[in-house]
């Protein structure tokens, strides 16, 4: 059974990248693709996308999701940056904004009494 754990905050600063990146085997549905090698907790995991690197070293990482299978072994599923999670909040600050000043329906009882 795979289960998923997610981290944020000072558990970000757990995962480290290993140097270099490794090509994936040939005959494999990945040949000719690259990926690296990440730890956290002492467990290793992959990752075949540069941006997890750079958004990591950059200090732009807001939360890691990871699927756990059986074994214990780590997969990268997913990531979300500081930068996706700001623009969020500040969309949904616009939308309220623009929702609470847009006046509320008038009633079908409320028109026929202007009438």
């Amino acid at each position: 059974m795979t289960t998923s754990r997610k981290i944020t905050g000072d558990d970000i600063l757990l995962v480290s990248m290993l140097a270099g990146t490794k090509n994936y085997a040939k005959g494999t549905k990945m040949e000719g693709q690259t990926y690296e090698t990440g730890l956290f907790e002492g467990k290793a995991f992959t990752t075949n996308d540069p941006r997890f690197r750079a958004d990591l070293e950059k200090g732009d990482v807001y939360l890691i999701s990871f699927e756990i299978n059986e074994d214990g072994q780590l997969s990268l599923s997913n990531w979300i940056t500081w930068t996706r999670k700001n623009n969020l909040a500040k969309n949904q600050k616009v939308h309220e904004a623009i929702t609470s000043a847009v006046p509320k329906a008038l009633s079908v009882e409320d028109l026929l009494e202007t009438v």
